[in-house]
């Protein structure tokens, strides 16, 4: 192919707008190389506009739609960012639930969100069975908090003979979840909750964790 390549030259004469304030010399011509042949061949057999080619670089832009190009690229870029910044502020601004503890044998109740799970709810969704004690039901307590010690991300707020708190620290965005454990020692189990303090689903994270918690207790 030639590099002046008439039929491309036509090609992009005629899917090109017309440029009516372009300076020209004399005696000079506009050539274009057999990549662009190539291209503007291929636009015309394929019946393509090249507008729809100007975000890939194919065709020359002006100055406005760099700026608008711009623009656009800086929106992309921005939009995740104060998303993040959102949800950081989120995280900073809850606040420890007031409902958290033991009230009549029965830790608090999940909230409407399905970012909770619990061994006294009614909710299948939400439900799980709760720990089994197998050696004498004193030492429960001591052993869930060599299982929480553990793990890097649990923190221990509050212990007594039958209760244990403890706050969860996600890695990331700093959110927190509250882990409630309450044993029964008629029963012989350890109920528990686990909820997320913002956030509507938390993506099956408090199950998880209670599924790994109960297995280390086990061993």
């Amino acid at each position: 192919m030639g590099r002046d390549c008439n039929g491309g030259r036509q090609a992009r004469r005629a899917l090109l707008p017309r440029r009516t304030n372009s300076p020209t010399v004399a005696g000079t011509r506009s050539r274009i190389t057999s990549t662009e042949c190539a291209c503007y061949y291929f636009l015309i057999s394929r019946r393509i506009r090249l507008s729809s080619m100007k975000p890939f670089g194919l065709v020359r832009t002006s100055g406005n739609n760099l700026v608008k190009r711009k623009q656009m690229w800086i929106a992309v870029l921005l939009v995740p960012l104060l998303g993040i910044v959102g949800l950081a502020l989120l995280s900073a601004t809850a606040r420890r639930p007031e409902t958290l503890g033991v009230r009549d044998g029965r830790l608090a109740p999940c909230p409407d969100s399905p970012n909770c799970v619990s061994t006294q709810t009614d909710r299948e969704e939400i439900r799980m069975k709760p720990i089994p004690i197998v050696g004498d039901p004193a030492d429960a307590l001591s052993q869930l908090r060599n299982v929480l010690s553990a793990n890097p991300r649990a923190r221990i707020v509050t212990a007594d003979d039958n209760y244990l708190h403890a706050e969860f620290t996600s890695a990331l965005f700093r959110f927190v979840d509250d882990v409630e454990f309450f044993v029964d020692r008629e029963q012989r189990v350890i109920h528990f909750r686990s909820a997320s303090r913002v956030g509507k689903s938390d993506l099956g994270v408090n199950r998880q964790r209670m599924q790994s918690i109960a297995q280390a207790f086990g061993r």
